[in-house]
């Protein structure tokens, strides 16, 4: 089964399910869809977050060996088939999150032309499209906040660390299966390295 290749363990690990796209420069009306599980390490995006600036954040919180987690089937179509991709993700047998692409903002010929757009030297672009709720983090409450700034003993750094060590994250053992009825389906479990 593809994918079934254990995810290492990092302490503040979190799944986000998304429709994956491969796209090409010259084919706007093709495109590649693929399940993905674009793994997020929250310590540091909590940590390098820059409210004015939140993109190079993320982008560090999901630059890790094994971070994407893509497969196991590459559907190629074209933009009709965009509404009738679905998927879901289990986490330890419990269904976390269900994504339908048809309730995405965008769809795949308006990602095409953004993204090449803007990046005028590419030929190929590989594209997760955005997750739904359902993942471990969530952003406080106004009252949390307050909680954890207290807690933080008034530093904003160490209240970002008081959030993230109120809320549970991926243990080793825990099993992610993420399925889809067009996409296939790919399961993984969490280990200690």
């Amino acid at each position: 089964m593809a994918n079934s290749k254990a995810i290492p363990y990092r302490k503040h690990l979190d799944y986000e399910l998304e429709i994956g796209l491969l796209m090409h420069r010259d084919a706007p009306e093709r495109f590649g869809y693929f399940l993905a599980n674009d793994l997020t390490d929250r310590g540091v995006q909590v940590e390098t977050y820059d409210k004015k600036n939140p993109a190079p954040g993320f982008g560090k919180a999901k630059s890790f060996e094994g971070a994407l987690r893509a497969g196991p089937l590459l559907a190629i179509g074209d933009a009709s088939a965009w509404p009738k991709m679905s998927a879901s993700l289990k986490l330890n047998g419990e269904v976390r999150q269900t994504l339908n692409a048809e309730r995405c903002r965008l769809d795949p010929e308006q990602i095409h032309g953004e993204l090449f757009a803007e990046h005028k030297d590419e030929s190929w672009l590989v594209v997760a499209t955005g997750t739904s709720g359902g993942t471990l983090f969530r952003v406080p409450e106004t009252r949390e906040k307050l909680k954890a700034l207290v807690a933080g003993r008034f530093s904003m750094k160490r209240a970002g660390q008081v959030w993230l060590n109120s809320l549970r994250f991926l243990i080793p053992g825990d099993k992610i299966i993420l399925q889809s009825p067009i996409l296939g389906r790919s399961e993984a479990r969490l280990e200690q390295e």
